[in-house]
């Protein structure tokens, strides 16, 4: 028999209070999402990238292997003007 390696349970954000962040971008792209993280930071926009690729399962496409960028919900808005206007 093969051995089956189970799924990771979801681990808990290091944000504390999750309902104040929202998802501004999704990409499988890695420099995307070090090119808007970098701009966010450029105008002190407060963000977090998560990455999905890095599961018992490598997958480089769909939705397991994106990059996630949360951004604080008050900042929602300007984040995405930014992200927009470049």
């Amino acid at each position: 028999m093969s051995k089956v390696i189970p799924f990771p349970k979801k681990r808990k954000n290091k944000v504390e209070n999750e309902s104040a962040w929202v998802v501004l971008h999704k990409t499988p792209l890695v420099y995307e999402a070090h090119l808007i993280c970098g701009l966010l930071k450029t105008y002190g926009i407060p963000h977090y990238l998560e990455c999905l690729k890095h599961l018992p399962h490598p997958v480089s496409s769909s939705q397991l292997g994106e990059y996630i960028i949360w951004v604080s919900r008050d900042w929602f808005k300007i984040a995405k003007a930014v992200i927009d206007s470049n």
